[in-house]
């Protein structure tokens, strides 16, 4: 995600990590760009990471599932498993 020691990038790629997730196994974008590459994974999950990329999607007509953007989980329910985790496990799986 981020070789950045700030924000929650750092803290996104700390939870792959110890999860045993590869970021190799992963396409990251951004909301305000790149959603043509999402379409060109047909039939892959894909999870928006908070309202703005739900709502990017949401205009694009592409499925997805919404998960709470990693800053406002690190921020408001740090002591939680971060639901991200266990979606990409299960997704990764199939």
């Amino acid at each position: 995600c981020s070789f950045s020691n700030q924000g929650s990038s750092r803290w996104l790629t700390s939870h792959l990590d110890a999860t045993g997730i590869s970021e190799a196994d992963l396409l990251w974008v951004n909301a305000s760009d790149g959603l043509y590459q999402i379409r060109e994974l047909y039939g892959r999950p894909t999870f928006a990471l908070g309202q703005a990329a739900s709502d990017a999607l949401t205009a694009a007509d592409m499925p997805h599932t919404m998960v709470p953007h990693p800053q406002y989980h690190k921020r408001f329910n740090s002591s939680e498993p971060y639901e991200l985790m266990s979606l990409i496990q299960t997704a990764l799986k199939k």
